[in-house]
């Protein structure tokens, strides 16, 4: 089975780079919009829900079309389930898609 990893400091990077005169993004203030710590951010891979996780983005990254995938996860942003929630939320505030904010490593 494949393994995820979420790329959030990288998506991060990339929306400075993006919008340099705009006030910088950090994992801190991503984390205080949504309303959760700096770590539980920096650990949303590997959490208790890790497993969780990794099946979610199983059925995502199914395709390797890349907009086959952002319609995977707009049906899964349909469901209530915290973890998709919460990585939707991440994208928005990037103005990024996930398959910036997740990557394969395996």
């Amino acid at each position: 089975m494949a393994q995820f990893k979420s790329n959030i400091k990288e998506a991060i990077s990339n929306w400075n780079k993006k919008n340099p005169t705009l006030r910088k993004k950090t994992v801190g203030s991503i984390a205080d919009e949504l309303g959760v710590s700096s770590s539980a951010l920096s650990q949303i891979d590997s959490n208790n829900s890790a497993n969780q996780f990794q099946k979610h983005c199983a059925v995502i990254f199914d395709s390797k079309d890349k907009q086959k995938q952002i319609e995977n996860f707009n049906l899964y942003k349909k469901l209530d389930i915290p973890i998709i929630k919460r990585l939707a939320r991440i994208c928005e505030i990037l103005e990024c898609e996930i398959y910036d904010v997740i990557k394969k490593i395996k």
